[in-house]
Order: structure tokens, then C-alpha cells, then sequence
């Protein structure tokens, strides 16, 4: 493995720039405001990364067997992931409106595991700091 990994890369870059420049900049200003919003973009970017395949790879199992079980034909799947993904989600949102009650239900609960999928790829909000601490 490459060390540093990417995700390194990123918490370190996001660290350093919240203690070295993000102290430089007077609060309240926007260019505070746009670095802080960089630094927790980063912080995501970095939380997510390593656990994004996993989660893709879940959607596409989830969406391909929830089609089956509909009686819907994926046809050839592309092999590359990223179409393959695409290709499924085109097949479901085809479902969308549907007047089946059955199929409405199927799509709510698919619906549902990809959202707490792409929630586990949100980290955990960082505490807050007091009222007069650094920043």
C-alpha cells in the first residue's frame, strides 16, 4: 500500500490548514467562512473514501437483486462498476411511477438501505468548541 493513503493526504491537508492559515483569518469574514467549509468538505472526502467501493458495490447488489425480485431483466450489466451502478439506477428510477403498490414498497425499502448506506459515509459531526477557544 501507498503511504501516505489518500485519505491521509486529505486529513492532513485539512489539518493544516486549520491550525496554520485558518488562524490567519479574521472570524467572521467569507474567507473564513469558505475555508472552514473546505476543511469539513476534506474532512468528509476523507472519512467517506475508503469506504465508498464498499458501499457502491452494496448499492449495485441491492438495486440488481431488488430488480429481480420484481421480475425486472438488468440485461448485460457493463463490467466497469461506476456504469454498471449507472445502468441499475436508470432501471430503477424507470420504476418510479409505477401504479403497483408492490413495486412502490420495493422501491421504498431500496431506497431507504442506500440512504443509510451514503449516511455511514458521513463522519461524525466534531465537537464543538467553547465559546473563546481558538479556532
Amino acid at each position: 500500500m501507498i503511504r501516505p493513503t489518500d485519505p491521509d493526504l486529505l486529513s492532513g491537508v485539512a489539518t493544516s490548514l486549520e491550525k496554520t492559515v485558518l488562524p490567519e483569518l479574521a472570524r467572521g469574514t467569507a474567507a473564513r467562512r469558505q475555508l472552514q467549509a473546505a476543511i469539513a468538505i476534506l474532512r468528509r472526502v476523507a472519512f467517506a473514501l475508503p469506504r465508498r467501493d464498499a458501499a457502491i458495490a452494496a448499492d449495485i447488489a441491492d438495486m440488481a437483486a431488488t430488480l429481480a425480485r420484481m421480475g425486472r431483466p438488468t440485461g448485460a450489466l457493463p463490467v466497469e462498476t461506476v456504469a454498471r451502478h449507472l445502468v441499475l439506477q436508470e432501471a430503477v428510477a424507470a420504476l418510479a411511477d409505477s401504479p403497483d403498490d408492490d413495486v412502490q414498497m420495493a422501491l421504498t425499502d431500496l431506497y431507504r438501505r442506500i440512504t443509510e448506506r451514503q449516511l455511514a459515509l458521513i463522519p461524525p459531526p466534531s465537537p464543538r468548541r467553547k465559546p473563546g477557544a481558538s479556532a
